[in-house]
């Protein structure tokens, strides 16, 4: 069955196709009629007309049914193939059944029919997040119960044939380095670590899942909560505003964004501001500056040498809880917030504004990435934020200044347009000395993909020896690059790809305040 959006498509081909019959008609008409008077005249009009005609149809043709094809595929594609349960052979209608859902066997989820693809199917596996595992699952085709062949087949304890399928864990392109929230730390006997201290002191060993020393998931030793190794970040940064031209220079009035940058501390922190609360009469920069301000104050006042290592991202969400507080001007913005302590960068994040770590290669002069950040996102382009919002006893206050349409969209909005300072996640990765962070807003990584920051990253470690001119070039040469693409209206930036993966069409860079900091441990 056809559904809403595909028959009204259909509908608009179809009346396309009555008006091109009768401008066929009309041409016809008109030609027998003045055949006579006017007949060399009017045949090559006729001719002219029936080949705009022709060309018309076609293109009409190949826009409205590419759109439709693409609109099939769009909900297809948006499903993991590992859990996607598919259906290839002629039928009716598909539905299907199994012990994935409580009672088992009780739910028969309908599968969707993809016309350019000829099959059935559903993305009920990874739609409802059912959990890892193994489960067996039946086919009802047409009314009858049957199984797949394209499916590996098991029998039951009833000896009946059932087709079976895994759902497996989500994967990454990189891993997870040392999440807080899967960290574990133990406290063990100093005999059986002789290797390791000599002083007969209690250590502490974090050990994550990976097994190679030298990975960004490897064995550490912390000995009463201080590494043993020590390094600090050497930080540069730059902030550009969007810029009205393309020939306009690289500024940073009227941004959005904003940061900090402490080397004494070896923090950083990274703010992007909502700039679309300007069309409702709203200064959208104010809360960002204000709350990067507040986080660089109470940073500098909450972090001791005493502070753990355990306790460092737990001091971060209290940095931005109280730096929260203390805004009072309204926007919204994504916060990243980050700090090297001995050996560890500690981060938290809260939305789109991501980090990534480079490490060279041993004896090469290549990089490669041993972490990448992942970005907060309630839906496509739609990431977490914090925001600060008139409440209701302000409306009228808001009305009489002439901002009835901000009213008008708190009033319509869900009552919570925001995310709390809990919503974030906290990270704690391993350094080595040499290693690069490169943190920043959604304007560099919409822009450009990984394997181009890290290109550019090589390039300007070569040309630049001294760490204070490589971390303050690199910074400007990444968001001059990351605007130069985003004026590129035929460039498949990360951006389009995203919002292909999210059934929208786009092409092109995309265009927006941009802020880059760049660290190297040393």
């Amino acid at each position: 069955m056809e559904s809403t959006a595909s028959y009204n498509e259909i509908k608009l081909v179809n009346e396309l196709l009555g008006v091109r019959k009768e401008a066929a008609q009309f041409i016809e008409c008109n030609y027998d009629i003045h055949k006579k008077s006017s007949e060399s005249k009017l045949q090559k009009l006729a001719e002219k007309l029936c080949k705009i005609r022709q060309e018309a149809s076609i293109e009409i043709q190949r826009h409205v049914k590419g759109w439709l094809v693409r609109k099939d595929l769009a909900a297809y594609k948006a499903v993991p193939p590992s859990k996607l349960i598919t259906w290839r052979h002629q039928a009716k209608s598909v539905s299907v059944a199994g012990t994935f859902t409580e009672p088992i066997w009780s739910l028969h989820i309908p599968l969707s029919y993809c016309k350019a693809l000829k099959l059935f199917y559903t993305g009920f596996l990874h739609t409802t997040g059912v959990p890892p595992g193994n489960y067996s699952i039946k086919f009802i085709v047409d009314g009858a119960w049957v199984c797949n062949g394209d499916l590996p087949l098991a029998k039951d304890l009833e000896n009946n044939f059932n087709n079976l399928v895994a759902v497996k864990k989500s994967g990454r392109r990189l891993v997870r380095a040392l999440s807080v929230r899967d960290f574990q730390a133990a406290v063990v006997n100093t005999e059986l670590c002789q290797n390791v201290v000599s002083d007969g002191s209690p250590v502490i060993l974090a050990r994550s899942l990976s097994g190679s020393l030298e990975s960004p998931r490897g064995f550490r030793v912390v000995e009463n909560g201080i590494a043993r190794t020590t390094l600090s970040l050497v930080l540069g940064a730059y902030k550009a505003a969007r810029p009205k031209k393309k020939s306009a220079p690289l500024t940073p009035n009227g941004s959005a964004d904003e940061y900090f940058i402490n080397e004494k501390q070896s923090a950083f922190g990274v703010a992007d501001g909502v700039g679309e609360w300007s069309t409702y009469g709203l200064d959208a920069t104010r809360f960002s500056k204000e709350i990067i301000k507040h986080c660089q104050e109470v940073l500098e006042n909450s972090i001791d040498k005493d502070t753990s290592q355990l306790e460092m991202c737990d001091l971060l969400e209290q940095i931005l809880f109280e730096a929260y507080a203390r805004t009072a001007s309204y926007g919204s913005s994504t916060v990243l917030l980050g700090i090297c302590r001995d050996s560890f960068l500690h981060t938290l994040c809260l939305g789109d504004s991501s980090f990534i770590v480079l490490r060279q290669r041993e004896n090469q002069t290549s990089l490669t990435a041993v972490y990448r950040s992942q970005e907060q996102q309630h839906s496509f382009n739609c990431p977490y934020q914090l925001a600060r919002l008139p409440k209701a006893s302000k409306y009228k206050k808001l009305i009489e200044q002439g901002m009835g349409s901000l009213v008008s969209l708190l009033k319509r909005a869900n009552k919570t347009m925001h995310d709390s300072p809990l919503d974030a996640e906290t990270e704690m990765i391993p350094l080595k000395a040499g290693d690069i962070v490169i943190a920043g807003t959604d304007g560099i990584f919409d822009n450009l993909y990984d394997i181009e920051i890290l290109r550019i990253a090589e390039q300007e470690l070569l040309a630049h020896k001294d760490s204070q001119d490589f971390v303050t070039k690199l910074s400007y040469k990444l968001v001059e690059r990351a605007i130069q693409m985003g004026w590129d209206a035929t460039y498949k930036s990360p951006f389009a790809k995203n919002a292909g993966k999210a059934g929208r069409r786009y092409i092109g860079g995309k265009l927006d305040d941009t802020t880059v900091v760049v660290g190297i441990a040393v």
